[in-house]
């Protein structure tokens, strides 16, 4: 006789869902909502970590907004496009097409990114972007 499996159920928690927080962060990104408000309303402040995709590795809210700050400083964006959420049992994800500026040196480049955002209890407990540049 042949084995039958009964899969679990793998979620995210109480709260709101990964469609719900992936859409939400999705139209806030295309009204141009500042990153610190999307993560006043989404991210758990003290859980959340943010993994860079070279490894670099920042936890809590002050971290996070100490990365953002030296990003910002160092450079411009040009041009922003988000596509998705794309949408899983315990998170998102959303494709950037991202044109940047650096601020010192006035170079231009092109990246393509994607970010992956665990949720868990209707909040964002950690992003990690994966990235390529032409």
């Amino acid at each position: 006789m042949a084995d039958t499996a009964t899969p679990t159920t793998t979620g995210s928690g109480t709260g709101a869902t990964p469609a719900e927080i992936g859409a939400d962060v999705a139209a806030m990104l295309r009204s141009k909502t500042k990153d610190r408000e999307i993560w006043a309303k989404w991210w758990d402040d003290k859980r959340i970590t943010s993994i860079e995709g070279d490894g670099s590795t920042w936890t809590g809210r002050e971290a996070l907004n100490a990365k953002n700050q030296a990003w910002e400083a160092e450079n411009e964006v040009t041009e922003f496009q988000v596509k998705g959420p794309f949408v899983g049992a315990t998170g998102f994800s959303l494709h950037y097409d991202v044109k940047i500026k650096n601020r010192n040196s006035g170079d231009t480049m092109h990246m393509t990114e994607v970010g992956v955002y665990t949720v868990e209890n209707g909040k964002v407990v950690r992003e990690e972007f994966m990235y390529s540049h032409e």
